[in-house]
């Protein structure tokens, strides 16, 4: 299983998350090939690229989004299945999928990732 973000998806979060909730950094030196460690710390941006395990990235995704206590407040759902990992906002009050924000991906750090990004495009995630 996929522990922690790839390359690619960790230089994309960079741009959106603080570099604080990144809980490791993928360390390009010697040997040529990049390798993850995981350890806090203020990254060195010639050597490092921030990079968030499973554990991180579920810390930062909002558990609701709106007033709690309003109509139309949304709530974090998420849903494993055999082959897939489901995560997906829902009307609190209603019950249903708020629109453009459901993703559907194979492990969890992949769905954790294209929700943090959906959220960042809506502006729904600073």
């Amino acid at each position: 299983m996929k522990a922690y973000t790839d390359i690619e998806q960790s230089k994309k979060l960079a741009e959106i998350l603080p570099i604080e909730s990144a809980d490791g950094y993928w360390f390009k030196g010697f040997p040529s090939q990049p390798y993850m460690v995981y350890t806090k710390g203020t990254p060195n941006p010639g050597k490092h690229i921030p990079c968030w395990s499973l554990a991180a990235l579920l810390n930062v995704l909002p558990t609701t989004i709106g007033n709690f206590f309003e109509k139309n407040a949304l709530r974090l759902r998420m849903d494993k299945g055999e082959n897939d990992f489901n995560i997906w906002y829902d009307n609190f009050d209603y019950g249903d999928v708020a629109e453009e924000l459901d993703v559907k991906e194979n492990n969890p750090v992949d769905a954790c990732v294209e929700m943090i990004k959906k959220l960042h495009e809506q502006k729904l995630y600073n």
